[in-house]
């Protein structure tokens, strides 16, 4: 059945379980917008008064989700609105997938109204991960398939496509991609036997142990392998901000609140005092290594990614892959924790300074 290449896009987001648009309308955004249409009832469309506003909203889809929350603008300044929302989801690390609608290609860079070059802009590596100009029609699955992998490998983030009037209206005889069954496998890689033998005895060696948790480590799955971990071992939890709420209070006694960049919370004392940090899913903006290590402990990284390296941050022991499978196969084998006195003193008096700050 012959498409055009709005209708492409379109049909490749409902086949790779896109269930969300966030958008505000724009002539450029035209032939998306009726493609869209024709699919209400397979697709949601949320219109918003801001173009960050829905930037910000599909990042939350993609913290929540872990896939790409998807965001469509038009042209011009309603592209250049989602410079600070994919800039902050490259930042902490959630992805996104934003397209924009753009003038057709023969009035590109020329005195057209809305044309500024939007993928120039967009193709910084503080802004994006991936910022392409879709050249052809038939093209654009292909492109799709290869944004959306870019938003959720390694360090997620967000990725932009702007695609010409003339490519959404070009007529196509494609059919939409699936790729969403290599995404499964891409997130259920583990770590070998080796690797997890070698987390385990660092950490039995350790006196003062503790586990900070970042937003990587913020899944559903995540959290019921962490809750798993922490209630065999007993050693003690802090978050970072962004992701807080991961134990309930059956874990009162393992928890010690957050942590930040302030360095002025108990949990970031209790951190200073450690020997050894297992860090789960830590993004290093959230927390920098250079605030809470400056004495080089021992650190155990359990994580999907290699997260930034410098004097303050070189993991002893990097368990990669799956948090939630690397965890559990680690607390498999584990037995609990002999942790000290002294460290159990330490770890009430900071609960007791947390209650203090409520």
């Amino acid at each position: 059945m012959s498409m055009n290449g709005a209708d492409l896009i379109v049909d490749t987001l409902i086949k790779n379980g896109v269930k969300y648009v966030f958008q505000l309308p724009g002539g450029k955004l035209g032939p998306l917008l009726m493609a869209l249409k024709k699919r209400e009832k397979e697709i949601t469309v949320i219109t918003v008064r801001h173009e960050q506003n829905a930037g910000f909203m599909a990042q939350g889809i993609g913290r929540i989700t872990g896939k790409p929350g998807v965001v469509m603008t038009t042209s011009g300044p309603g592209a250049l609105n989602l410079v600070t929302p994919l800039a902050t989801a490259t930042s902490d690390g959630d992805p996104v997938l934003a397209i924009a609608g753009q003038v057709p290609q023969d009035k590109l860079l020329t005195p057209y109204p809305q044309n500024p070059n939007i993928s120039g802009v967009m193709n910084d590596s503080t802004i994006t991960k991936y910022a392409k100009e879709i050249q052809n029609t038939d093209v654009l699955a292909d492109e799709l398939a290869n944004a959306y992998f870019s938003s959720i490998n390694g360090n997620p983030g967000a990725v932009f496509m702007d695609v010409p009037g003339n490519i959404l209206l070009g007529e196509t005889k494609k059919n939409g991609l699936e790729f969403s069954t290599l995404t499964k496998q891409l997130i259920n890689t583990i770590a070998d036997d080796t690797t997890v033998v070698a987390a385990v005895d660092k950490i039995k060696d350790a006196k003062r142990p503790v586990i900070i948790v970042g937003a990587r480590a913020a899944g559903e799955n995540d959290a019921e392998a962490i809750q798993s971990f922490v209630k065999k071992t007993g050693i003690p939890v802090v978050e970072t901000f962004e992701a807080t709420g991961l134990l309930t209070r059956e874990f009162n006694k393992n928890y010690v609140g957050r942590v930040g960049l302030f360095n002025n919370l108990p949990g970031d004392e209790l951190v200073y005092n450690s020997d050894l940090v297992i860090t789960l899913g830590l993004n290093l903006v959230e927390y920098w290594a250079s605030v809470w290590n400056v004495d080089k402990k021992t650190i155990v990284d359990i994580d999907t990614v290699v997260d930034h390296l410098d004097e303050s941050y070189i993991p002893d022991i990097l368990v990669l892959g799956n948090i939630a499978k690397n965890l559990k196969n680690i607390a498999n084998i584990i037995a609990k924790i002999d942790i000290s006195d002294d460290w159990k003193a330490t770890i009430r008096i900071m609960q007791e300074k947390l209650m203090m700050k409520k």
